[in-house]
C-alpha cells in the first residue's frame, strides 16, 4: 500500500467526519434532538480513534514492507533490534542456528508488520500522542506529535476506551461537549495524522 493511498484514505475519512458534524449542527437547531446529537458526537469519537489506529497500522505496514526489501546489514540499528527480537527473541529462540544461517544468506527477512504485531502488542486501544511517539522511536523515526494536538489524541483515546469498556454510554460520553469542541478535536486528529504520514514519507524515501 503506497503512502499516497493512506493520505487518500485520511481525506475520505475526514470528509465523512465532516458530514457527521454537519448533520449534528442541523439537528441541534431542531427541538427534541439533544439525545440524538449527544449519541452522534460519541459516534464521531469512535470514528476518530479508529482512524488513528488504522492510519498507524497502514504506515507501519508500509515501513515494514520497505525493510523487508533490505538485507540485515542494510537495516538501521533500530530496525536490526526489531529483526533480532522477532527471529532470535522469544519468537525464534528455538531456531537460533537455522536463523543465523538464514540471516547470513539473506533468506531471513525483516518481519511483516502483521507477523511482528502478532508477537508484540504494538497497540490496542492505547494510541495517543505519547504512545505514537514511542512507537515511532522504536523504528528510529525521530518525530513528536505537535503538543497542540496531543490533548485531542489523549481525549479521543480516553473517551473511546470509556465507550468500548462500557464505562460510559453514548448518551453520556459527550453530553458536555459542544459541536465546536468535537470539530476542534477532529481537526487536530486529522492534521496530526497527516503530519505523521508526511514525515514518514520523507523517512521512507531516505531509506532508499
Amino acid at each position: 500500500m503506497p503512502l499516497a493511498s493512506v493520505v487518500s484514505d485520511l481525506t475520505r475519512k475526514k470528509a465523512e467526519a465532516e458530514i457527521l458534524l454537519s448533520e449534528i449542527q442541523k439537528k441541534e437547531k431542531g427541538v427534541g434532538n439533544a439525545l440524538l446529537c449527544t449519541v452522534l458526537k460519541s459516534s464521531i469519537v469512535l470514528v476518530l480513534y479508529n482512524t488513528v489506529e488504522s492510519t498507524m497500522y497502514s504506515v507501519l505496514e508500509i515501513l515494514h514492507e520497505k525493510c523487508q526489501a533490505k538485507h540485515f546489514n542494510e537495516l538501521s540499528d533500530c530496525q536490526k533490534e526489531i529483526f533480532a527480537l522477532m527471529h532470535f527473541g522469544k519468537n525464534g529462540s528455538k531456531r537460533y542456528k537455522e536463523n543465523i544461517e538464514l540471516t547470513i544468506s539473506g533468506e531471513l527477512k525483516f518481519p511483516s508488520f502483521e507477523s511482528y504485531s502478532d508477537g508484540e502488542k504494538i497497540f490496542s486501544g492505547n494510541l495517543d500522542a505519547r504512545r505514537i511517539n514511542k512507537i515511532l522511536a522504536v523504528y528510529g523515526v525521530r518525530y513528536s506529535v505537535d503538543k497542540a494536538y496531543g490533548r485531542s489524541f489523549l481525549e479521543v483515546k480516553t473517551l473511546r476506551n470509556k465507550l468500548a469498556h462500557g464505562e460510559c454510554s453514548f448518551s453520556m460520553a459527550c453530553r458536555n461537549k459542544l459541536v465546536t469542541d468535537i470539530e476542534s478535536m477532529s481537526g487536530h486528529i486529522f492534521t496530526g495524522l497527516n503530519n505523521i504520514v508526511m514525515h514518514l514519507n520523507g523517512h521512507i524515501r531516505a531509506m532508499a
